[in-house]
């Protein structure tokens, strides 16, 4: 099940991505799919893969708790959702003290590659999806690059 929905949401994203950057309909609807498949994913698997990794419990719920809003907060400015002002201030929050988490945390520790792979995924959408990116130009539309 774990892989299967790991597939789905890197499959999503790419599709997603590609509709994107040609300007294709559908291209919203597969990329709030793949957000939604990385938040599942993260909720299902992430927390129990990242305990047996040996992460402590606070830590684990952090961890996964930041990478679900901050997947959340950009799915809402994606879409534009009314309210997202107030979600980016709370991403914006978790993204200045996920370092400050990290530097206390006193013991090392290690992360499952589920959380590293949600991490990519998020990153690729993130990176796929932000104004003026270059993918449009790698798929041979430069009409939407030379737009924006």
């Amino acid at each position: 099940m774990k892989k299967t929905v790991n597939i789905l949401a890197f499959l999503l994203v790419v599709v997603g991505l590609v509709l994107k950057a040609n300007s294709y309909s559908g291209a919203t609807i597969a990329i709030n799919l793949a957000g939604v498949a990385l938040i599942a994913s993260m909720l299902l698997f992430g927390i129990k893969d990242n305990k047996e990794a040996g992460i402590s419990d606070g830590l684990n719920y952090f961890l996964v708790g930041a990478l679900v809003l901050i997947t959340f907060g950009k799915l809402c400015n994606e879409n534009e959702i009314p309210g997202r002002g107030m979600i980016t201030i709370l991403v914006y929050l978790v993204f200045l003290a996920l370092p400050l988490v990290l530097i206390v945390q006193k013991k090392e520790f290690t992360v499952s590659g589920q959380f590293v792979f949600s991490v990519f995924l998020f990153l690729l959408l993130l990176l796929g999806t932000l104004k003026g990116n270059p993918l449009p130009h790698y798929f041979g539309n430069t009409e939407s690059s030379a737009a924006k």
